[in-house]
């Protein structure tokens, strides 16, 4: 939480050993599940574009601003620390945090939490403020928590905390050499340089440590056999990735965040790409948000095997009240690819375009759906459309209408168009094509998410914050290549 705060305010001093991205893992067992580290070194080149950006807010400096006087003025009438006079004049270009070791079952986890230091003997003046001596080891001078929560430790350029003395020690072993420690493990440092070199803040999850702990919970049932069912699922999908790596960083257009993984050789799906859509050349020229799924049945179908408690009976009781079957009704009508969209008009336009396995008993499950809405809505007479397979309804002056199209898609919404190609596709859009450029989009790329912000704002008579009209395009996409597997979102700031 520390971390974060310095992260916005910018508080980091600039020293070039300090943001040694090695720094924060070498304090950390090798046996550490889930790793992230920030970058605090405003000389960096990574600060110097993540300002860049956000300097083109008109509230940025404001921001900023209170952030610092809150960190500032955190402890001045407790007496205890504060910002400017306790904190800055030691902090380092980096921190770190490392969860070793979790209980399933009690809830509970053991951390280590870094912090470079550019003067270890401030930063023990600030420690002590807080804590009371409690001796050495590893030549770290120790601090317990007044409070009984954790213990501290101030030596060899590094502040280190922890929920759990043993857990103390063990990271300065990591860090003096005594131990194997995070920085030395070939599978972390492979999936870390996978990364953008200008990162702000990195993450890394040990996959196959934390697949052996949902194994062994599901071999103990925690929970019930649903739940169990659902860990032995979870444990399966860890196991089948070798590496997991995640990043926050700024390119001259905007910010991004970015997660990487390797997929074990045999492993034929990430979780972190989805099947690319066969629909979004249906997007209109004019859209300003569209989302694009591919196959979404099976990840519904998934979902009913995988076992939820209580969802079988929920399901039931679904169908006991509508008459609708999600395993005859709703999955034909959702096996395939499905697309939604919005574009501007009086009102909105807006459609959503499916894609099943069989049109027809799509088309049979939409008859149920707008027969229910008839039944549902006062006043609402459902009418067959003039030509084709198709109905309509009208609810509260909206006309809503669903059909089905001659290459066996289903159009649903107010759109007219919607499930026919467009002579304008937003595919083929020169702003569009620029901001998949901007945002670094590699060819080939599945985007399953496309906002322009600014463009819909401007259809609500609202009074929009003057930071939000530097917001443009949002982006998300995911993309692979051989075992390596990745997932990005974008946020164009202008």
């Amino acid at each position: 939480m520390v971390a974060g705060a310095l992260l916005a305010a910018g508080c980091g001093n600039t020293s070039s050993s300090s943001t040694d991205p090695s720094q924060g893992a070498s304090a950390m067992p090798s046996s550490t599940l889930l790793y992230s580290d920030v970058n605090l070194d405003q000389g960096s080149s990574a600060w110097k574009q993540f300002t860049a950006v956000g300097q083109r807010f008109p509230g940025w400096q404001q921001l900023t601003g209170k952030i610092v006087k809150g960190l500032n003025s955190t402890g001045q009438n407790s007496g205890s620390l504060t910002f400017k006079d306790d904190v800055q004049p030691w902090l380092g270009g980096s921190a770190a945090i490392g969860v070793t070791s979790l209980d399933p079952s009690g809830g509970s986890a053991h951390y280590v939490a870094f912090v470079a230091s550019s003067d270890d003997g401030k930063a023990k003046d600030a420690v002590a403020k807080d804590a009371k001596a409690d001796g050495d080891y590893g030549g770290y001078a120790l601090y317990a928590d007044k409070q009984g929560t954790g213990e501290a430790a101030v030596g060899d350029g590094a502040v280190l905390v922890s929920n759990d003395t043993q857990t103390l020690h063990d990271a300065i072993d990591a860090r003096n050499g005594n131990a194997d420690n995070l920085a030395s493990d070939g599978g972390f440092t492979s999936a870390m340089a996978k990364l953008p070199a200008n990162s702000l803040v990195r993450g890394y999850v040990s996959t196959q440590k934390l697949a052996e702990l949902a194994g062994m919970a599901a071999l103990g049932g925690a929970g019930g056999s649903s739940a169990a069912a659902q860990t032995q699922a979870l444990a399966k999908t860890l196991d089948s990735i070798d590496s997991l790596s995640f990043a926050a960083w700024a390119n001259g257009n905007g910010y991004r965040l970015t997660v990487r993984s390797t997929l074990k050789q045999g492993a034929d799906q990430s979780p972190l790409t989805m099947a690319p859509s066969s629909l979004t050349g249906l997007v209109p020229g004019d859209a300003f948000a569209f989302l694009a799924f591919g196959d979404y049945g099976s990840y519904l179908k998934q979902g009913l095997q995988s076992g939820t408690p209580g969802l079988g009976r929920q399901l039931n009781l679904l169908q006991q009240q509508t008459g609708i079957s999600v395993q005859h009704d709703l999955l034909p009508l959702l096996s395939g690819d499905g697309l939604l969209y919005t574009a501007p008009g009086v009102p909105v336009r807006a459609a959503l375009v499916l894609k099943p396995d069989d049109p027809h008993a799509a088309a049979l499950t939409m008859h149920k759906i707008m027969a229910l809405v008839a039944q549902g809505q006062p006043g609402a007479r459902v009418t067959p459309l003039a030509s084709g397979t198709g109905e309509q309804v009208a609810l509260g002056g909206l006309t809503l209408s669903w059909r089905l199209t001659a290459g066996g898609l289903i159009a649903i919404g107010n759109d007219p168009a919607a499930g026919t190609a467009p002579s304008s596709p937003l595919a083929s859009s020169p702003a569009y094509a620029d901001l998949l450029n901007q945002a670094g989009v590699p060819d080939g790329a599945s985007v399953p998410l496309y906002l322009n912000l600014s463009d819909a704002l401007k259809l609500f008579p609202i009074s929009v914050d003057p930071n939000l009209a530097h917001v443009g395009g949002v982006l998300a996409w995911s993309s692979r290549s051989g075992q390596d597997a990745s997932a990005d979102l974008f946020v164009q700031v202008k």
